[in-house]
């Protein structure tokens, strides 16, 4: 099982393999914090005054990448170790945490992605897998962990059961010929 990128940039490593930072305090100035125990200069994007740093290289700490480059990748995985039904890689998973992007990429993705963004990408990105190993399963991406999805379902479940109650109450209502108002919260969604 391996995760491909699809968000269209790697990291790279400085020269002798040092590390870089995408928010250089060196480079972009004073911030509201820093990796101060592993890598001091390598600042979280947020100046001391509350604001974002914006305009940054995205090529400070990363590279292009795209979907060719992946299936390079792919190519690379399938000559070392054969094809998924030859005992090579079974699972490539698309990405992960696309709808975070802007927050825990910001460097390169300052903005959220849209479904249409990471739906063309899904097709691009599993075409050219596919492409090099047909029998591979190619999965994702991966949401915001298992208990987002939990507490999705949840409050889906809760809204569904509110929406309901509301139409009970509706119903009852005009048999007896009563205005019913829903409460806002239920309204609002």
């Amino acid at each position: 099982m391996l995760t491909i990128p699809m968000i269209d940039w790697v990291a790279k490593l400085g020269v002798n393999r040092s590390k870089l930072a995408s928010f250089s305090i060196a480079k972009y100035g004073a911030q509201t914090g820093n990796d101060w125990q592993w890598f001091a200069d390598a600042g979280n994007g947020i100046r001391t005054s509350g604001q974002y740093v914006t305009g940054n290289d995205p090529t400070d700490a990363n590279v292009p990448s795209n979907s060719t480059y992946q299936q390079g990748w792919a190519q690379h995985l399938v000559n070392r170790w054969g094809t998924n039904v030859n005992g090579g890689l079974r699972y490539y998973i698309l990405d992960n945490e696309p709808s975070i992007w802007h927050s825990t990429h910001r460097d390169v993705h300052p903005t959220g992605a849209t479904m249409d963004e990471i739906k063309n990408k899904m097709i691009d990105y599993a075409g050219k897998i596919k492409a090099i190993d047909p029998t591979a399963l190619v999965v994702g991406p991966e949401r915001m962990g298992l208990e987002r999805l939990h507490f999705e379902r949840l409050r889906s479940t809760v809204r569904q059961f509110a929406r309901l109650e509301l139409h009970a109450r509706s119903q009852q209502s005009r048999r007896l010929g009563l205005f019913a108002l829903a409460p806002r919260s239920v309204a609002a969604e």
